[in-house]
């Protein structure tokens, strides 16, 4: 219970950051919108010419399907990377304020974009790397499948820290990629042990969203009345909202990590007996 109570004292502590700087709360919300814009652009731009598209297509499935999956493969890579485009945004101003040094968000989109280049490429590396690992495992059985699934979290573990090392060091994805993991045997030890916190979080906010989902069932069924509805809408908002505000606070604990593996620094609202609980030397 010690490790848990301690990353809710984390978690207290990036709230107020939060809170002291209710910017950084609006920039998942933005990046959620733009990822919306993302998606349905290409869907508005088609739309019209959709009928001559369909009379041109050739028969041959497989160049639909090839077509389809390329597609599909675009559209995640650049909803992907507006995520991580945001997420530095927030970063560089999470880093200000951690620095007692206000970053107006004009400068930390500005700084962001001139990163876009080492983050579209980390974002290539890690979704594609991602891929391999999936298919691997998916194909894998036994000791093989549990293996390539280990592998697959050191990657994801290692990886922890290199969106504040791209944008605060202003290296490329490649060096970043061996910065951070440098990073993370220099102060993380073998576990994270803060993970578990975020962890239930994201349990608790998809929950939310599942329960939401079931009262919308029951109220389409005619087994609930409209009031089903409104407590749909009610668990859903609570839901979103648990998301976006978790996305800051992860953003927020990266950066204080980051600054505590690079300076020995305690900035912002956390203590050293939080760090040096949440942070295992070796």
């Amino acid at each position: 219970m010690g490790r848990f109570s301690n990353t809710c004292n984390l978690l207290k502590a990036a709230k107020q950051v939060l809170f002291e700087d209710k910017r950084l709360l609006a920039l998942p919300v933005l990046s959620a919108a733009s990822c919306i814009v993302v998606i349905a652009t290409p869907f508005v731009c088609v739309a019209p010419f959709r009928d001559a598209i369909e009379r041109s297509a050739p028969a041959d499935s497989s160049f639909v399907l090839a077509s389809l999956f390329f597609f599909l493969f675009v559209m995640y890579y650049l909803v992907v990377l507006t995520g991580v485009f945001f997420n530095a945004v927030l970063i560089i101003c999470a880093d200000g304020h951690l620095r007692k040094e206000k970053v107006a968000l004009r400068d930390a989109f500005t700084a962001a974009f001139a990163r876009l280049p080492a983050l579209a490429g980390w974002t290539l590396i890690y979704y594609s790397i991602g891929f391999i690992i999936r298919i691997v495992e998916e194909k894998s059985q036994g000791l093989a499948g549990y293996f390539t699934s280990v592998i697959g979290a050191a990657f994801t573990v290692s990886v922890f820290l290199i969106v504040p090392v791209i944008v605060l060091e202003k290296t490329g994805p490649v060096v970043s990629l061996k910065r951070s993991g440098e990073l993370f045997l220099k102060t993380w030890g073998e576990e994270i042990i803060s993970d578990l916190g975020f962890t239930i979080i994201w349990i608790v906010t998809g929950c939310l969203l599942v329960i939401s989902a079931g009262f919308w069932g029951a109220a389409d069924r005619g087994a609930a009345g409209g009031w089903a509805y409104g407590a749909g809408l009610i668990t859903a908002a609570a839901g979103i909202a648990g998301i976006l505000v978790t996305i800051s606070l992860l953003a927020v604990f990266k950066t204080v990590l980051y600054r505590f593996a690079c300076y020995d620094e305690v900035p912002g609202s956390y203590t050293q007996e939080q760090l040096s609980q949440a942070v295992r030397k070796r």
